[in-house]
């Protein structure tokens, strides 16, 4: 068990890597017209990988949740990679775990944003102002003053 987490959690970290090297590519302003379009190989590159690496993720952590290992860290974990890439089954993913143990607090934003993809503003609204209850993130204080008209408690 241990053992796949482990694997499993690195995967998740080149994940995260990835998609901070792709936001770095984002800011690239080109010095000439065509350097823009240079980077086009690079980031559907990129893009290719950071699939394969959520994909390859995927698949080690169903096979430690098979083996009878299906607590909160792996749910939460499904529910990132998942999350990652916009699949609408990450929802249930953050919910069981924390049926499994996993705090609340640590997934309410996740839901908040899975709710906003849905067009559900109502469900933002309350997941935010259960956030704000919990005395959320300094990172959301805008957020939260946008959607609940106050900051956080």
């Amino acid at each position: 068990m241990d053992f796949a987490f482990v694997f499993i959690a690195e995967h998740a970290q080149r994940v995260s890597a990835l998609i901070g090297s792709l936001r770095d590519l984002s800011k690239f302003q080109p010095s000439r017209p065509g350097d823009r379009a240079d980077l086009l190989p690079i980031v559907n590159g990129a893009l290719d990988l950071r699939r394969h690496a959520i994909s390859e993720s995927l698949r080690y952590l169903q096979e430690a949740m098979q083996s009878g290992h299906g607590d909160a860290g792996l749910w939460f974990l499904k529910g990132r990679l998942l999350h990652a890439t916009r699949d609408p089954a990450a929802e249930e993913a953050f919910n069981l775990a924390v049926s499994h143990g996993l705090e609340e607090s640590r997934v309410l934003a996740y839901l908040a944003e899975i709710a906003f993809w849905k067009r559900n503003f109502s469900g933002v609204h309350a997941l935010l102002e259960r956030i704000r209850a919990r005395q959320g993130s300094p990172r959301l204080q805008p957020v939260m003053r946008f959607w609940t008209g106050r900051e956080a408690a």
